[in-house]
């Protein structure tokens, strides 16, 4: 699950990924689009996403969010 609030800057989102089959909790917290040169992509789209590897989250047009520093 991905969300934004609102003191973050743009390309920063709130996450909160999830193994597929166990459903256990791998991450949660703040991630960056990279590049985020163009808009980040709808959330809600199941088809974005393409997997986690412990660090990013991949996107299927090839760009990635990476994990962030410390959450406030």
């Amino acid at each position: 699950m991905l969300s934004r609030w609102p003191d973050d800057p743009p390309a920063v989102v709130r996450a909160e990924v999830y193994n597929d089959s166990t459903g256990e909790l791998l991450y949660k917290g703040r991630l960056t689009l990279e590049p985020a040169s163009e808009p980040i992509p709808s959330f809600r789209d199941a088809h974005l996403y393409a997997g986690w590897d412990g660090r990013s989250l991949h996107l299927a047009d090839g760009r990635q969010f990476r994990i962030t520093g410390s959450d406030k």
